[in-house]
């Protein structure tokens, strides 16, 4: 596939049987081949696919209409979160995460205006100064607001956010075999794709394991960084299984 369309791709080993021959002479001369059969590594490709404007779209309404349930159901935003946070927050921290929130809810409505997800080169410079802005704003809040996982990991956002980034993990992961690709989890609706990863999840093979690991750190970076390269990618990951 052409790289414009490609975001990252990695690759794991699976253990295959293979026969293997071996060839010998008897006391004769005669040539004898013997078959036997072998565990082998075999390289499995993992593919993950750029979202085009339609999937963006998909995956923000997915966004909002969990976060809706999610707040009907009783979670509170982190707006409301922020205004009762007296007396649990540092008067400072809930002022600059504030001030973040409405920098980084700009930055992205302008990101997503500006077509971020279609490829063309006069839009590189635009796409990676509005990318460099979000991840730059979006660890001020990750590290405040690790300060306080225990509060904002149960809020509406929180979990829509990560309804999001399954929709994407989901639509975009894929295998390539000679060529083509396959998506990993089956499926028309999302729905379905979800009934398919719960399958999966719960009964995993060795091999689906370490894709699943590797796909959960991969999009846990681009989650707040869409325009990171392979390398960064790369960096990141190597940084974390080393455990910097």
């Amino acid at each position: 596939m052409s790289d414009e369309k490609l975001l990252y791709s990695f690759e794991v080993t699976r253990q295959v049987e293979k026969t293997v021959e071996e060839k010998s002479t008897d006391e004769t001369g005669a040539e004898i081949t013997k078959k036997t059969k072998t565990l082998v590594d075999e390289p499995v490709k993992v593919v993950i696919k750029r979202p085009n404007r339609r999937q963006g779209d998909e995956a923000e309404i997915e966004y909002a209409v969990h976060f809706s349930a999610m707040v009907r159901k009783g979670l509170v935003s982190k707006a409301i979160l922020l205004d009762q946070a007296n007396g649990v927050m540092a008067e400072s921290d809930v002022k600059e995460l504030k001030r973040l929130s409405n920098e980084l809810e700009k930055i992205q409505g302008e990101y997503i205006k500006t077509g971020a997800f279609a490829q063309g080169k006069k839009k590189e410079a635009k796409v990676k100064e509005l990318t460099d802005k979000n991840t730059a704003i979006a660890k001020e809040i990750l590290a405040l607001e690790n300060k306080y996982r225990s509060i904002f990991e149960n809020t509406a956002e929180s979990k829509a956010e990560l309804r999001r980034m399954t929709w994407y993990r989901l639509n975009l992961s894929h295998i390539e075999e000679d060529g083509k690709l396959s998506p990993i989890y089956s499926g028309e609706t999302f729905d379905e794709k979800m009934e398919s990863y719960y399958q999966k999840e719960e009964e995993p093979d060795e091999t689906y394991s370490k894709i699943s690991q590797k796909l959960a750190l991969v999009f846990a970076i681009l989650q707040y960084n869409w325009g990171a390269s392979k390398e960064e990618i790369d960096e990141i990951l190597k940084n974390v299984e080393s455990g910097e």
